[in-house]
């Protein structure tokens, strides 16, 4: 005895089955995959955002500089601009904006002590070409999780970009939601 199924019942069932395999994916796949997906989108944002604040800090038009690092703090981003003499650790921060991610605020001794852990770990020395960054994510501290880019502008003078990897945490878990809906 054969069983007959209308088209209107096929549809259902595979409607149902795709329905499925979408939670399934979501569930087991998504949130590494759309974690791993925006952190590479961001560090790509922070590399072009280094890259548009030092040419514009290059041609010394401050309403430029100003209008570059708000574009950039608009997504996100810390910024800090310094300068240092490598080696001696002697030096100046010229700029540094705040995140705005109420529980990951610096105090200015922190995004010392952080220059200081990048001179350490040598992360100035391979900064001589205008297009060499220096990627450092920081994962070991509860509270203060970032990915960190480290540029050189010219000479001595350095630009730190921040993004809280908690942030990118969120709009994964966002995207995942959006996509169960």
């Amino acid at each position: 005895m054969k069983i007959k199924y209308s088209l209107k019942s096929k549809l259902f069932l595979v409607i149902l089955l795709v329905l499925i395999f979408n939670i399934f994916l979501s569930l087991v796949l998504g949130s590494s995959l759309f974690e791993k997906l925006y952190t590479q989108d961001k560090i790509n944002s922070l590399k072009s955002g280094a890259s548009d604040i030092k040419s514009t800090y290059l041609k010394q038009n401050i309403d430029d500089v100003v209008s570059s690092i708000t574009s950039n703090e608009g997504q996100n981003i810390s910024i800090c601009i310094f300068e240092l003499t490598v080696g001696t650790g002697i030096g100046e921060v010229e700029y540094y904006s705040r995140k705005k991610y109420p529980s990951l605020n610096y105090s200015s001794s922190e995004i010392l002590n952080l220059i200081k852990k990048l001179d350490n770990e040598n992360a100035f020395n391979g900064l001589e070409t205008n297009d060499s960054y220096y990627l450092y994510i920081d994962k070991n501290n509860k509270f203060d999780n970032n990915i960190t880019i480290l540029s050189n502008i010219i000479d001595n003078k350095y630009i730190l970009l921040q993004t809280p990897l908690p942030f990118i945490k969120e709009i994964s878990n966002s995207a995942i939601k959006y996509s169960l809906y």
